[in-house]
């Protein structure tokens, strides 16, 4: 993150990073990490980070087609256009099927903002997904709203999470409007937020966790 620094007594005001000359030769970077919010369990295994204490550290997330649980699990890859899938969630033994609330085209699609700094999902009411469900002590609010989010880009047939961005329960906003629903996911919020608004191109593989 940007910092104050001072440097033979000249202050320098939101310094992302400082370039320094090494003894044997080329430069290396330094960087202010203390607003990193990624864990061990977020980042893929073997890829690495550095921790909020600027120790560099190794992912352990093993995210494999055959070891993620499918049940509230779904998927995203941007066409240019808009994606043709619902999004399937079992809560307390009740299936529910979210579609996107799309005033223009009602049909099934899920059309996530990757182009402004959020990621925000729009629920249309049908069936037993209704304002009531919804709203504040609803169970799909309460289902959101007890759950962590996790964003994982894969980019192999095998569905490996290559980068892994997660967003705590807590950061995680629930608006049901009259005519359709909002869960509000600040970007600000994930851990490797960066990397999942540049990789929209591969799919990803969203989960509640």
């Amino acid at each position: 993150m940007k910092v104050d620094v001072k440097i033979a007594g000249a202050s320098y005001n939101e310094v992302p990073s400082v370039l320094l000359p090494l003894t044997a030769g080329g430069k290396a970077r330094f960087c202010e990490v203390s607003d990193t919010t990624a864990e061990t369990s977020d980042v893929a295994k073997g890829k690495k980070f550095y921790t909020a204490d600027g120790e560099l550290a190794e992912g352990a997330l093993q995210a494999t087609q055959s070891s993620v649980s499918e049940t509230n699990v779904f998927y995203y890859w941007d066409l240019g256009t808009k994606n043709i899938w619902k999004i399937p969630l079992t809560v307390s033994g009740n299936t529910y099927e979210l579609y996107t609330y799309d005033s223009a085209n009602k049909n099934a699609t899920i059309d996530f903002d990757f182009s402004a700094d959020n990621l925000a999902l729009f629920i249309g009411y049908h069936d037993n997904v209704t304002f009531a469900s919804l709203s504040e002590d609803g169970e799909l609010y309460n289902f959101f709203k007890s759950h962590d989010f996790v964003a994982e880009i894969v980019k192999d047939s095998q569905l490996t999470a290559d980068v892994s961005c997660r967003i705590s329960k807590a950061d995680i906003s629930v608006y049901a409007y009259p005519a359709f629903a909002l869960v509000y996911f600040p970007y600000s919020k994930f851990s490797n937020a960066t990397s999942l608004k540049n990789n929209k191109n591969y799919v990803i593989r969203f989960r509640f966790v």
